[in-house]
């Protein structure tokens, strides 16, 4: 077993989750989480949010499903609507899947959201933000955990 392979299973191990839920797209980092924590004796469910902005987007939902189908694993997909005029896309999509997850996980006991950010996806973060004209709080970044109002969202690859 790698060694990050490791790091990230004990990091998921740290919290004692009931279930493992996972926002998954289909693409690298949400695979290898997919791939590493399907490993653990933890109930999986994975969710594929689709933005609908993408010709592919229905394809990139099959895929993930299939994929799930393939190791036994629930999956569940959720459809975003139409950004409202005026809002920022990323600001409300942002939203909406976190608001998404959190109605999933109120159906388990201690539920644990995984999410796919890497150290590129935290210095995007900061460079957008700067250049915004972020305070102290936005230059933060992503963090690593977050207590929810039921549960918690870790980015274990943050740390890799």
């Amino acid at each position: 077993m790698s060694i990050s392979k490791s790091l990230v299973l004990n990091e998921i191990k740290k919290f004692s989750p009931s279930h493992i839920i996972i926002g998954y797209s289909g693409g690298v980092d949400s695979s290898v989480l997919l791939n590493i924590s399907k490993e653990l004796d933890i109930p999986l469910i994975a969710i594929y949010i689709n933005h609908n902005l993408h010709r592919d987007s229905l394809k990139w939902q099959i895929h993930c499903q299939q994929t799930c189908q393939k190791y036994n694993l629930q999956f569940i997909s959720h459809s975003l609507d139409k950004v409202p005029k005026g809002e920022s896309f990323e600001a409300w999509a942002s939203k909406q899947r976190m608001a998404f997850f959190q109605k999933i996980m109120q159906q388990y006991s201690k539920p644990l959201l995984l999410l796919g950010h890497h150290q590129d996806d935290q210095a995007e973060t900061f460079l957008i933000q700067a250049i915004r004209g972020s305070g102290l709080a936005g230059l933060a970044g992503i963090p690593h955990y977050k207590e929810l109002h039921h549960g918690g969202v870790l980015r274990p690859l943050l740390k890799l």
